[in-house]
């Protein structure tokens, strides 16, 4: 087995070896190799027993010629549909310095000055684009030595050398003077080469609150941004009812970090003062930290039904609820952060877009509205991570825009935002490459999965390894790499087994690449645990039905069947299913089961494994209309190896096949024109026909429908025809579209429809 170096990607190592040679029966060269492309005659059925010997299965010719790996950076640029700001020219990012202190009382110790420099630092957060990841005190305790001096001496190297090891764009920081009429100062704000450029003086004295909010306030004035009056007065509210909680949270600016003595101060300023938010908010996080302390979701409710702290939100999930029956509490928040900064304030849109999420709907003018504001603060990560949960989900109310989850993923990955840790990255990383695998770039999704197990390998995440693994197995197998899958998910259902987290389906997992290989002594030779644990569902048919074709039975097509007709909750095992259903066609020289892969590719036009058996029927006996789905793939594969060598192999059988691009438009237009006006994004707006046929027009033709108006230069007509099909598919009564209402053919749809709207010279 050969190491994959792993494209560079921004500040993640992503370099590893995805498979061994040690622990496996393929890689020790037993059994036969996997067979060429030479046809053999077909198998007769005689007396319920196979004659002759076993053909090569279709799945098991499917190795790609070995490819040059793809740079990250040139791979990143296909997805261009998330068209955002310049990341340096895009929002703000704050460096809190220790406020400096003077007062004419004798012994004053100055702590709520250190204290003034949290509780600014959490209230700038309220101020859209603002994007700081890195909080005052989370700065103090790791530049102790520095930050001080530059506090104290408002040193322009000194402050320039803190801005570019916390990547912010501006330093904050100036004078607090306590008198006894309550305290005045200064404010200074410095730019991205520690010159100052504010000074206000703030003469009257007035209540700390008040000043804090003033300074605040001036602060994102300078930035930009015009606070609101309610958000002025908002931040004015007193959070503590006794100064002496200031004057602790003060105390805790330098101490130890996630020490007994910093958990000590705050446990002593929350039993006086159980309402303080940000303190409260701030205690849960650094414990979190620390020691994983689960309580963190509950202190961020109890934090936010005291005082909205930006930051809680962008952390708190509310109680899942379906469509009809929203957490009432957490939209009472909600609208309390719109009248501060407005519907269309990251803040404002990021909760918006958790709820749906949480309540598996699409709101369509807000999931657009959220768009065009996070292209406006790129940098603005914790709306970025909302949506990309909501494009990461397959469920029936999702944009299925691939495009845009990969461009989203990675703008997050070349972001300015400072993640709280490794996982972070990983998130975006596992949206681009799940965008990857759906649009059917398998060697990038791979890549990148082995990016993630790299790095949660790294963090000690042992739960994400497993699940990772498994997808850069599926992406291995995608590539025909069928021993290397089996290797790596072998590894995988070891630590499952380890951790008592097997099932049935990790053990069929592990083991239908070697059956795809014809391992028949791998499939007679299962462990008995592995035994065990497929006695337990119903997948085990998969691996029977496998090991009667390798030893030449007919396999128990009935027991297929009910898995496809009982698998609305899990469409990996529709799949299989199905896949196995063909695979006998080929031992038996049948065509029983061509229709279904057929209709099911439509369906699902991405998927490499139908691919494979579209093509091996074709081979045997070619259909009128294959010239879509060959044409297709031309079109938006045509540096994929196995693509060129299966339309030149088509060609060279049929060589005077010429595709009728109008009667393939009227066909498809007969289908998808009864809509006079389609929305982008069909699902959210709900837009569907009863009893659609969609999967019942040949494979590609949507595709080739969409190449031949781009190509006349008819782009709107082009975008338009990708929408009317999302309808189709979205309403299809095909048993595949009914897990997640076409998700596969939707997302395909919209990559067309980018296809549409990006210039020529960009593709």
């Amino acid at each position: 087995m050969k190491t994959l170096h792993i494209a560079k990607i921004p500040r993640v190592v992503l370099s590893i070896i995805l498979v061994t040679q040690a622990h496996s029966a393929l890689a020790q060269g037993k059994g036969p190799k996997p067979a060429g492309r030479d046809e053999k005659p077909p198998i007769i059925i005689e007396a319920g027993k196979w004659k002759g010997k076993l053909p090569p299965l279709p799945l098991s010719n499917t190795n790609w010629p070995s490819q040059k790996i793809i740079a990250s950076d040139k791979a990143l640029e296909q997805w261009n549909a998330f068209q955002h700001e310049p990341f340096d020219k895009a929002g703000f990012n704050p460096l809190l310095l220790p406020f400096q202190f003077s007062s004419s009382e004798p012994g004053a110790s100055g702590k709520e000055a250190l204290a003034f420099s949290f509780l600014l630092s959490n209230a700038l957060d309220w101020m859209p684009g603002n994007y700081c990841a890195r909080h005052a005190y989370f700065v103090f305790k790791r530049s102790r030595s520095d930050i001080r001096t530059a506090g104290r001496t408002f040193d322009t190297e000194l402050i320039k050398q803190q801005m570019e090891r916390w990547q912010t764009t501006h330093a904050v920081g100036g004078k607090l003077i306590r008198g006894t009429n309550g305290y005045s100062g200064e404010l200074k704000v410095f730019d991205s080469d520690g010159k100052q450029v504010l000074l206000k003086s703030y003469d009257s004295p007035m209540d700390y609150f008040d000043l804090l909010s003033a300074m605040c306030a001036d602060t994102m004035r300078h930035a930009g941004y015009e606070p609101s009056a309610e958000l002025v007065e908002y931040i004015k509210m007193k959070r503590c009812k006794d100064f002496q909680s200031i004057m602790d949270l003060g105390s805790a600016a330098f101490a130890e970090e996630r020490s007994g003595e910093e958990f000590r101060l705050y446990r002593e300023i929350l039993e006086r003062d159980p309402e303080f938010a940000e303190v409260r908010y701030w205690a849960a996080n650094q414990s979190f930290w620390s020691s994983g302390n689960r309580t963190f979701d509950w202190q961020g409710s109890k934090v936010l039904k005291s005082y909205l702290v930006p930051s809680a939100l962008f952390g708190y999930y509310p109680e899942r609820r379906d469509a009809e029956n929203p957490d009432s509490e957490y939209q009472s928040w909600v609208k309390q952060v719109e009248r501060l900064v407005g519907q269309d304030s990251p803040l404002a849109l990021d909760c918006r877009i958790t709820s749906m999420n949480c309540r598996g709907i699409l709101d369509t003018n807000l999931f657009e509205r959220a768009i065009t504001t996070a292209c406006k603060f790129p940098n603005s990560c914790n709306l970025l991570d909302s949506l990309v949960m909501l494009l990461k989900t397959e469920h029936p109310a999702s944009p299925a825009d691939c495009d845009l989850l990969a461009s989203i993923c990675a703008a997050g990955l070349n972001s300015r935002y400072m993640f709280g840790s490794s996982s972070g990255e990983r998130y975006m990383m596992t949206g681009l490459a799940q965008a990857a695998d759906a649009l059917g770039n398998h060697q990038l999704g791979l890549q990148l999965w082995g990016a993630c197990i790299s790095s949660a390998t790294e963090s000690g995440d042992e739960t994400s390894v497993p699940l990772y693994a498994d997808h850069a197995a599926s992406s291995l197998r995608r590539l025909g790499l069928l021993e290397a899958a089996f290797n790596l998910q072998s590894g995988v259902l070891e630590q499952r087994y380890k951790m008592k987290t097997s099932s049935t389906k990790d053990v069929v997992n592990t083991y239908l690449p070697a059956a795809l290989l014809g391992r028949q002594d791998i499939l007679q030779g299962l462990p008995a645990r592995d035994q065990s644990a497929l006695s337990r569902g119903g997948e085990r048919c998969l691996l029977d039905g496998y090991l009667d074709l390798l030893r030449g039975n007919p396999i128990n097509a009935q027991a297929a069947r009910e898995l496809k007709r009982v698998s609305s909750w899990a469409p990996w095992a529709y799949h299989e299913a199905t896949i196995l259903l063909a695979q006998e066609d080929f031992v038996t020289g049948t065509n029983s089961h061509r229709r279904e892969i057929t209709e099911y590719l439509e369906m699902n036009p991405n998927n490499r494994d139908l691919w494979v058996l579209f093509d091996a029927y074709d081979r045997r006996e070619s259909l009128p209309d294959s010239w879509c789905f060959y044409e297709a793939l031309e079109w938006l594969f045509k540096k994929d190896p196995w693509v060129r060598a299966a339309v030149a192999a088509w060609k060279q059988r049929q060589p005077n096949t010429s595709g009728n691009g109008k009667d393939c438009a009227d066909r498809v237009m007969a289908c998808i024109g009864v809509y006079k006006e389609v929305p982008r994004w069909p699902t959210g707006a709900d837009v569907r026909i009863e009893g659609s046929k969609a999967g019942r027009l040949p494979p590609g033709s949507v595709a080739v429908v969409v190449r031949d108006l781009v190509n006349k230069g008819e782009n709107a007509a082009a975008r338009d025809a990708a929408l009317r099909y999302q309808v189709h598919a979205a309403s299809s009564d095909h048993p595949y579209a009914k897990f997640n209402r076409g998700y596969a053919l939707r997302a395909y749809c919209n990559h067309l429809f980018h296809i549409a709207e990006t210039p020529v010279d960009k593709r």
